[in-house]
């Protein structure tokens, strides 16, 4: 009887184990189920992040905002690719990013697209209408659609110190500033007399303490990861008013010789580098972007083709040269009857913007969070001490660390800022002709009249080919 007893007890305790443990387990999983569905409700508005290193960020953001207006955003990280048509009125965004022209293009066609002309808040509308022209996210008939996140530039970093050491402490920023504004002709010059007693910029005489000259072992350093797009950049903006004529462009035949004076921009610096034109120049590790650097930074060479987030590299192997960076604009042969400003403008763009879902049902909601995104002395200073990223009206540029930042902002205040028409560039395009420009001029020491003939007519033909 005692055993039958035990037998049962046993039996009891096992039953009752198994029992907790499945009640234990379905509580979790109901848990996890509830904890989705509440997720998923605890925002008022969606933005879709395409960009990682900005998602920390804008989370903080997000947190920011929500303690400061009641309001909840909730900010998802996507693959750019990923995103098409917005369908689901769960899942769709209200305010997203945009990375590229081609994206913008995209979302234009799926309808959306915010126009700023269409926004119902007065304040928002007045706000985007102070954006710079060269920084407005325009396509198709739409001028204005997209909120700059931050302000980046393009040109040749020189070393404002090194320069001191060259020329003197007296006479090196009116060397900067006729580098800035001095023609392609007397750019070539200053190159080819670096080493001389004395060199002419703008009519004015310069003389060469040829002793600090003498330690340069190049003027230029150029790697095979330079931005040739944002090179490219004068020529097209000469030629077409925003990247979304560019990009609409059938045939570029309004270019004819442009692609040649470009060319010779590119032999000047690419003739005047440590590593001269060959296989080793064309050799993505014997002529890498961190060895350019590295030489630059090292006071080796002078100018450095550059975008502005080269400044973090350089800090990393000289902070004391990283601290007196400004940018001088790329230079290119122009006719008598051309545009000479451009060879004074930086390129300045914005590597993404936000944009708002024109089918969404929070627009006010997404309104006033960019509003507030670019307004806030809160929000601009997340952005910068998180995400180094720029305002476009900086209002004291002394705050920022980067200093071909600095530079940029010195650029577009001054209204010296060059539309960044080179967005609007087809990728295929620009591959072929990175690609023809490794095969056949990299390689090749000396370029004679048929090598700038035949890239003019090369890019002119290579763009009809690729509608």
């Amino acid at each position: 009887m005692k055993t039958k007893r035990l037998i049962f007890i046993i039996l009891f305790v096992i039953f009752a184990i198994i029992c907790a443990v499945f009640v234990i387990k379905f509580k979790k999983k109901s848990t996890v189920e509830e904890t989705k569905v509440v997720q998923n409700d605890s925002y008022d508005f969606l933005i879709y992040n395409t960009e990682p290193e900005l998602q920390e960020c804008l989370e903080k953001l997000a947190d920011e905002y929500r303690n400061i207006s009641g309001i909840v955003p909730a900010v998802s990280l996507k693959d750019s690719e990923m995103l098409t048509d917005f369908n689901s009125e769960n899942t769709s965004p209200d305010i997203f990013m945009i990375k590229n022209f081609d994206e913008l293009k995209i979302q234009t066609q799926y309808g959306n697209v915010l126009d700023f002309m269409n926004a119902s808040e007065k304040t928002f509308q007045e706000i985007t209408k102070n954006i710079p022209r060269v920084l407005q996210a325009q396509v198709n008939e739409i001028n204005n659609c997209g909120i700059p996140i931050t302000v980046c530039g393009s040109g040749f970093a020189v070393n404002q110190k090194l320069l001191a050491s060259i020329f003197g402490e007296e006479a090196y920023k009116n060397i900067i500033n006729d580098l800035i504004t001095c023609s392609y002709e007397d750019f070539v010059n200053f190159v080819k007399n670096i080493k001389s007693p004395s060199v002419v910029l703008n009519n004015k005489n310069y003389n060469i303490n040829q002793a600090a000259a003498n330690n340069l072992e190049a003027i230029f350093s150029f790697h095979m990861e330079s931005p040739l797009s944002k090179m490219l950049n004068n020529i097209f903006a000469m030629n077409f008013e925003s990247a979304s004529d560019l990009s609409g462009a059938e045939n570029l035949s309004n270019m004819k010789d442009k692609f040649a004076n470009w060319l010779h921009m590119l032999d000047l610096i690419t003739s005047n580098t440590s590593i001269k034109r060959s296989s080793d120049f064309t050799s993505l590790d014997k002529n890498s972007k961190s060895r350019a650097i590295k030489e630059f930074s090292e006071n080796k060479t002078l100018f450095l083709v550059a975008s502005d987030k080269d400044y973090y590299d350089i800090k990393s192997c000289n902070s004391e040269t990283a601290s007196h960076l400004i940018f001088i604009p790329f230079k290119f042969p122009c006719e008598k009857n051309e545009n000479k400003d451009l060879n004074t403008n930086l390129t300045v763009y914005c590597p993404y913007y936000f944009m708002i879902n024109a089918k969404s049902q929070k627009s006010k909601m997404a309104q006033d969070f960019l509003t507030w995104i670019i307004s806030s002395p809160v929000a601009r200073k997340l952005f910068l001490e998180e995400a180094n990223c720029v305002s476009y009206d900086t209002r004291d540029p002394g705050i920022i660390e980067n200093t071909l930042s600095r530079s940029v902002i010195s650029y577009l205040q001054s209204e010296n800022a060059l539309m960044p028409v080179f967005m609007g560039i087809k990728k295929i395009w620009l591959s072929s002709v990175s690609q023809q420009l490794i095969k056949k001029y990299f390689n090749t020491n000396i370029w004679n009249n048929s090598y700038y003939n035949n890239f003019d007519n090369y890019c002119i033909k290579k763009w009809g080919n690729n509608k």
